[in-house]
């Protein structure tokens, strides 16, 4: 994303399409984690420590929980 708020956009619009989704006659969740920093892709596969830590915050958010590092929370502000 070029801005953390695009990230956390993104995001909203993720979690609201969601809620209309429905697989096997269960509605569909997710896990979301953000992140900021630089990141580098290599065929196709995205490596660096931001990658790292939105792994970590979506494996301990809750379902239909998205979490985000400070620096997130800092660049998008109120």
């Amino acid at each position: 994303f070029r801005s953390a708020v695009d990230a956390v956009d993104c995001v909203v619009t993720m979690q609201r399409a969601a809620r209309t989704v429905e697989a096997g006659g269960r509605q569909v969740s997710m896990r979301i984690g953000v992140s900021a920093g630089e990141a580098t892709e290599e065929h196709g596969d995205w490596f660096g420590t931001p990658v790292v830590e939105a792994a970590r915050l979506c494996a301990a958010a809750g379902t239909d929980e998205a979490w985000a590092t400070r620096l997130v929370a800092i660049l998008v502000g109120s």
